[in-house]
């Protein structure tokens, strides 16, 4: 079972992914949280795999957040949502920890299937992100 926790900005929202997430026979969704504070606090209750976090959480709530489980979460993965098609802003995330992201025009069986993987220890690109990541590792390689 991949146990998971929704940060995201608007109950709503984590209702509407909530819903779709329990029809699937693999995934739980053990708790809702719509800012850095609540999520800290849920991550103390819940045993969790896998976060989801919204990109556009207010107050550079994203990057807070992933900071916090990057620094205190050894075992819990990031999976960033609503991302925006940017592929430096997706290498940013990647540098920070992140495991996974779902773009906005992306579908929820998208969002299921990158959830698995990234419970798997795998990594989906898209090509030009992963174009991007591999520049930025060879301008990497030069530097050292």
């Amino acid at each position: 079972m991949i146990r998971l926790l929704l940060v995201q900005p608007t109950r709503m929202t984590c209702e509407l992914f909530a819903a779709v997430l329990r029809e699937e026979p693999d995934l739980q969704v053990v708790d809702f949280a719509h800012s850095v504070n609540e999520m800290v606090d849920k991550l103390r209750r819940h045993k969790c795999d896998v976060v989801l976090i919204d990109f556009s959480l207010p107050d550079k709530g994203m990057l807070s957040c992933m900071h916090h489980i990057h620094q205190n979460e050894d075992d819990v993965k990031v999976i960033i949502t609503g991302m925006v098609k940017s592929n430096n802003v997706v290498l940013h995330c990647v540098e920070e920890g992140i495991a996974g992201y779902v773009y906005h025009e992306e579908s929820l069986g998208d969002l299921v299937k990158k959830i698995r993987a990234v419970y798997d220890d795998e990594f989906m690109l898209c090509p030009q992100v992963a174009a991007t990541l591999m520049a930025r590792v060879a301008e990497l390689k030069q530097m050292t």
